[in-house]
């Protein structure tokens, strides 16, 4: 089997294009076939360094490919296709204009009918098409689509699909400046890549027969199409250009770890969630399309944050700890395998744990105030170091003495256990840190 990823390098990639690339990878990898990185970079807006941005990403998760190649290093090929298809006459220059198409749209649309090309422009004769050009014409170019027929496939997830011939219109396929659009250029490269899979959002559903009669005219054979839904926010709106779903480099600067980026994408669309810490090749031997659902995919933080928690939580502590000092950029230091498996439970990101190690460890936060009574109860128990002493004492509920403990001693809200909080921080930093507090000393 031979699936491609084929992102265009306009922007970052985030967790929507992750989400193809990790099912296409998925795929691919359990029936021990080939996985290619199909860069579609014939874009103006396509950019070099967010091309590299991509492949970092990537490998980044994990998702490593077998092959490579860039669209923009292969016009050529594209070329030598159209000129097969401008042989076999499937295809004819189009002289229409902006505004006639945009008359022809809005009739079809008054009277109720699908907007698609009238076939102005099908049946010239070949001298009006070589006078019309000579004369300097702009024009497109469009494939002649049949007037009869159906297009069938069946989709992994969609279930079949069908297409009237009649319905669909002669489209473009190469426009006047002489460039050709996706549909063709992806339809001859899964022909000569030999794609048997094509697993891709449902925005390019509509697209599939346009390329299905491309790759049979051309006697490609044709792949599977698996079409999954769209992501959509909190609130049920489709993503945007503005409100877009966050990109992979925003998720690393918060501390998710690529591990429970990949479980959240699995989980996106399932009809069974899981929820443990599974691995890349834990993944891949459960992945199936026909597990996902046909209608839009909620992208929720609150799920991803909860797959942060199980592998911040579950995972091996010295990999856990070389993870923290990258992220954390920290020296190793004796105290840090204890901070980590005490204070891992309460972290949802490495961005959490890391302001944990920087507040509990190296003390740097501002120390609260508190009133007179908080002060006197802090030195009793600087003084003691028993809890019980103080609240026999002092007239303030164990409740509040734990959270104002806390507060003085971390500069955190919640964390592990005051008593376990206590022993790691040991005698001499409390009584420290509480001095700071109760003498207005404001240093560490």
């Amino acid at each position: 089997m031979r699936l491609r990823f084929a992102p265009s390098p306009t922007g970052f990639l985030h967790v929507g294009n992750a989400r193809i690339a990790l099912f296409n990878y998925l795929f691919a990898r359990k029936h021990g076939g080939t996985f290619i990185l199909r860069i579609d970079d014939t874009s103006s807006e396509s950019s070099s360094e967010f091309e590299r941005y991509i492949r970092e990403d990537l490998l980044w998760l994990g998702l490593n490919w077998d092959e490579e190649l860039r669209q923009s290093d292969r016009q050529g090929i594209y070329l030598r296709y159209f000129e097969l298809l401008r042989e076999k006459g499937l295809v004819y220059p189009c002289f229409c204009t902006k505004e006639q198409l945009e008359v022809d749209r809005k009739k079809a649309l008054s009277e109720g009918r699908p907007p698609r090309y009238v076939g102005r422009c099908r049946n010239l004769s070949e001298e009006e098409r070589q006078r019309l050009i000579a004369l300097g014409k702009p024009h497109c170019w469009r494939f002649k689509v049949p007037q009869t027929g159906v297009v069938f496939f069946e989709d992994l997830v969609k279930g079949r699909a069908r297409f009237e011939c009649r319905h669909l219109g002669d489209f473009v396929i190469r426009r006047s400046d002489g460039s050709f659009l996706y549909m063709f250029t992806s339809a001859v490269d899964d022909g000569l890549l030999g794609i048997t899979h094509v697993f891709r959002g449902e925005d390019h559903f509509s697209n599939t027969p346009f390329q299905i009669l491309i790759m049979e005219a051309l006697g490609f054979d044709v792949p599977s199409f698996a079409h999954f839904p769209l992501l959509v926010d909190r609130d049920g709106r489709p993503f945007s250009k503005r409100n877009h779903p966050p990109s992979l480099r925003e998720l690393k600067g918060e501390g998710f770890l690529p591990e429970a980026i990949n479980l959240f994408l699995f989980n996106l669309g399932r009809k069974e969630q899981l929820f443990k810490a599974l691995e890349l090749g834990s993944l891949v031997e459960l992945f199936d399309p026909a597990d996902y659902g046909s209608s839009r995919t909620v992208c929720s933080k609150e799920h991803l944050i909860h797959c942060n928690r199980v592998f911040i939580r579950g995972m091996d502590l010295a990999k856990l700890k070389r993870t923290f000092l990258e992220y954390c950029d920290q020296e190793d230091t004796a105290i840090l395998d204890n901070f980590l498996e005490l204070f891992r439970e309460n972290a949802n990101t490495l961005s959490e744990l890391c302001d944990m190690y920087k507040k509990v460890v190296l003390g740097r936060f501002e120390p609260p105030k508190v009133d007179e009574q908080g002060r006197r109860a802090l030195i009793l128990f600087a003084e003691s170091m028993d809890v019980d002493y103080v609240l026999e004492r002092m007239e303030i509920s164990r409740g509040r003495f734990f959270k104002l403990l806390r507060l003085v001693l971390t500069g955190l809200k919640h964390g592990p256990p005051i008593v376990e909080v206590l022993k790691f921080l040991g005698k001499d930093r409390v009584v420290e840190r509480i001095k700071v507090v109760t003498e207005g000393n404001h240093g560490n």
